[in-house]
């Protein structure tokens, strides 16, 4: 089951305790697009659980193009019905059919040890002014 959902890190971020639920109680292999350089980062969200694969792609229409005929679990503007996007992270939950609480109750980072997921060391940080939809 593919869980096509925005490709941001922080939609990624969002998702990640609707994620781990499906993949633990509904589907014994989800997979989620993802940019490259977004990889490092959620293989190692996900390390600890073998349930959940990646699909590199290399943006957008790449995206739409490789899930166009298969089964997904379409969330936020791929979902083909109206939505909210001012509460975005709700309606991704609602969209899923996964209670909001999981957002917080399954979100999970394994620890790092004494090693970097990435070549070099970054801080993350995400911080926006303005979201704006028809940017996608």
């Amino acid at each position: 089951m593919i869980i096509l959902c925005h490709i941001g890190m922080g939609d990624h971020l969002i998702c990640q305790g609707l994620v781990r639920f499906i993949s633990s109680t509904r589907h014994s292999c989800v997979s989620i697009p993802c940019l490259a350089h977004n990889l490092p980062s959620l293989r190692h969200m996900y390390e600890d659980n073998e349930n959940i694969k990646f699909m590199v792609i290399s943006g957008h229409q790449d995206m739409l193009d490789l899930t166009s005929k298969r089964e997904c679990i379409r969330l936020g503007m791929y979902s083909g019905e109206e939505w909210n996007p001012l509460r975005f992270d709700q309606e991704f939950y609602r969209q899923a059919e996964v209670d909001f609480s999981e957002r917080w109750n399954g979100f999970k980072l394994p620890k790092l040890q004494e090693r970097s997921v990435w070549p070099n060391s970054y801080n993350f940080l995400h911080e926006t002014g303005e979201y704006k939809a028809s940017q996608y």
